[in-house]
């Protein structure tokens, strides 16, 4: 059996050191586009699943199944961080695709759901990185 991961990176939220500082946090797309996040943690759970529950040659999606729009989202990584400056828009970045959600019935119909919410996901990223990057 293999398990083929495809992990693409959305530009829409580019969050680096250079887009959040602390008067601004700038954001790459319109605000109305949605988009899908998932955790590491629920992609790794979600194939080891499939090693021992799928021997289908059929693709199969991996996700949440739920979207966010890029304001929602990037509202709420501001209210994980403590962020109080201003959320803006790059208007000069290009726009991407407007939704990005997969279909993850077939996953579901198997019995996995992914354990981690977004906000969750969020915080435990956010309290990594304080540990172990915001001190270099």
């Amino acid at each position: 059996r293999a398990i083929a991961v495809v992990y693409i990176k959305p530009p829409e939220l580019a969050v680096s050191r250079t887009a959040m500082t602390d008067e601004e946090f700038r954001t790459r797309v319109p605000s109305d586009d949605l988009t899908a996040v998932q955790t590491v943690d629920d992609l790794a759970a979600a194939c080891v699943f499939l090693l021992q529950k799928y021997d289908d040659p059929e693709i199969i999606n991996v996700g949440t199944g739920e979207d966010v729009s890029i304001r929602e989202l990037a509202e709420l990584i501001c209210e994980i961080v403590d962020f109080e400056g201003e959320l803006t828009w790059d208007a000069n970045k290009p726009d991407g695709t407007p939704r990005k959600l997969l279909d993850i019935s077939k996953i579901r119909g198997l019995g996995w759901s992914p354990s981690i919410s977004l906000g969750e996901g969020i915080a435990r990223t956010y309290e990594w990185f304080l540990k172990n990057e915001a001190r270099s």
